[in-house]
């Protein structure tokens, strides 16, 4: 996490988590990704809703994305 914390990155970082999925995780189908940008701490607030299939209800994972250095 080298860009800057701003709306721009946490947009690529969305579409990447869709297309990382969608590519390397085909047991689930991805319901919604949010991506929050904390520019004041330099980290992103990510939420990510999804289903493990065949099953019908909807997991959800929420953590940080920060520099560690």
């Amino acid at each position: 996490l080298f860009e800057p914390a701003d709306e721009l990155t946490a947009t690529l970082l969305k579409d990447e988590i869709r297309v990382c999925l969608a590519r390397f995780e085909r047991r689930v189908e991805v319901k919604a990704v949010d991506v929050i940008a904390d520019s004041s701490n330099n980290t992103f607030y990510v939420n990510l809703k999804f289903l493990v299939i065949p099953d019908d209800e909807v997991q959800e994972v929420s953590f940080y994305l920060d520099r560690l250095r």
